[in-house]
């Protein structure tokens, strides 16, 4: 079983000295955008509010993306890759649009889906239900629901035997609220039970408050403990900074957030909309341990960054429901446009990478000297240690203790042999002993402590099936 420590937040450092934390910004793929507009239904735009997730024979991806005519044709389309940078999209016999009879068209335009989340079902012995999907949509287009007719806008929930057929065609109502951006949902393990998270919007003495809220589901059709997570503040901007999305990614032990900061420049009327704002999107990093109580990452930097000037995502940047690990990395798939709110946003959408585990590192503030952290006091188990860091320009040194701070014989830093180089699974030894040793000598919990020489951190790994020749995926 693998465990692992990525240092998103300080809960399991005791103390620390001349050590900072630093966000790591995901590599853009070269050959972005890598999914365009093509199609007549795709005029105005393609994004991925909306998922891409591996196949289910694991040879593939598979994408779930919105594209649409202005907001009263609005639709769930789909696509395929086997390498998820060159995407097929499949003419199906599912949906017709116009004149066209095979289109990838899943859901709408009738039925006007937006920012849909896919995802596989956790539950099983459902097989016409192994994949969800949650999304927004006006009240106006379902009539035939007079339980929906009071809140303009309400998020619905569908279900698929394979992706690709879905029903009902109208959805279930879910959550009442607008919601109109990429919406994410994850299922919480430990307390068998669904997340949604959406976007909420007040309007506070003529001002527009966006926030983020989330629901709770047990099958996925009942919802509950609707609540306010986060909203933003002065930090923020003020008014002028809005909270526009979250997607969340259960990784791990912990739940890593990409939430997307609106920077408003301005704000004025329209004869469309009575307060319109224009202005700037990109995305930090936020974490919770139980996919309630959040926190911002280092000190709200900038995690997915705006393009340059003229590029093809300088003006705005949204993320698809989930993150993906796969082959040792990290897959971000993100929507972006060069255009601003007033031109109307023609989004493109791309990809963006980074190594597995790497979403901030620890490292020395002042790179002339040694910095340390140290670990709560904690039972290790007889597994294997590994450290994924950068020591290309200096060394790493662990030492484990008693809780009461003494070193353990055979256990000081200089008994460990120097971690150098850059390595996503750097073995951990002492003179030949491994942690398993430590842990059945002392048979209780330990300190551990790194000494970092100009070096980074990324995470920490305690794989107990870990082979010396093995590294994790």
């Amino acid at each position: 079983m693998l465990k692992v420590e990525l240092f998103l937040d300080d809960q399991v450092l005791s103390c620390q000295r001349n050590v900072g934390r630093r966000v790591e910004t995901p590599a853009k793929h070269p050959k972005n955008p890598i999914l365009q507009s093509e199609y007549p239904w795709e005029e105005d735009y393609v994004t991925v509010y909306g998922s891409v997730l591996r196949n289910e024979t694991d040879t593939g991806f598979r994408m779930w993306y919105m594209s649409g005519l202005g907001k009263k044709e609005q639709m769930m389309n789909y696509a395929e890759s086997e390498d998820g940078i060159n995407w097929q999209k499949p003419r199906l016999d599912i949906t017709s649009y116009r004149d066209c009879k095979q289109t990838n068209i899943l859901l709408g335009p009738e039925v006007n889906i937006h920012g849909p989340c896919v995802l596989r079902n956790p539950l099983e012995g459902k097989p016409d239900e192994r994949y969800l999907v949650f999304y927004d949509s006006y009240s106006k287009y379902r009539p035939e629901v007079p339980e929906v007719q009071s809140v303009f806008r309400w998020t619905y929930t569908a279900t698929s035997p394979d992706g690709l057929h879905w029903s009902p065609r109208q959805g279930r109502p879910a959550v009442a609220g607008k919601s109109d951006t990429g919406q994410s949902v994850v299922w919480d393990p430990i307390r068998k039970r669904f997340l949604a998270y959406m976007r909420g919007v007040l309007d506070e003495h003529g001002t527009r408050v966006r926030y983020v809220r989330c629901a709770e589901s047990e099958d996925f059709e009942h919802w509950e403990n609707e609540r306010e997570l986060l909203r933003a503040d002065e930090r923020d901007g003020g008014a002028r900074g809005q909270l526009h999305q979250l997607s969340v990614t259960k990784y791990h032990d912990v739940y890593i957030g990409l939430l997307s900061l609106f920077h408003i420049d301005d704000v004025y009327s329209t004869p469309e909309h009575p307060i319109f704002e224009e202005g700037k999107c990109d995305a930090q990093l936020v974490v919770s341990r139980d996919g309630v109580h959040w926190q911002r990452v280092a000190d709200r930097a900038v995690f997915l960054p705006l393009g340059e000037d003229g590029q093809w995502d300088s003006q705005w940047i949204v993320t698809a429901s989930q993150m993906l690990l796969y082959d040792d990395k990290v897959w971000i798939y993100y929507a972006a446009t060069d255009r601003t709110r007033s031109q109307g946003h023609r989004y493109q959408i791309g990809l963006a990478q980074l190594p597995r585990d790497r979403f901030v590192s620890l490292g020395p503030r002042h790179e002339g000297e040694d910095g340390y952290i140290e670990l709560r006091p904690q039972h290790y188990g007889t597994g294997d240690l590994a450290v994924n860091a950068d020591a290309s320009k200096g060394q790493i040194q662990v030492e484990l203790r008693t809780p009461e701070g003494k070193i353990l014989d055979g256990f000081s830093r200089h008994d460990c042999t120097g971690i150098v180089g850059d390595d996503l699974n750097h073995a951990v030894h002492w003179q030949g002993k491994a942690l398993r040793d430590a842990t059945i000598e002392h048979n209780g919990p330990l300190r551990m402590r790194l000494y970092l020489c100009q070096a980074r951190i990324f995470a920490l790994l305690f794989d107990e099936q870990m082979s010396p020749a093995e590294k994790p995926r």
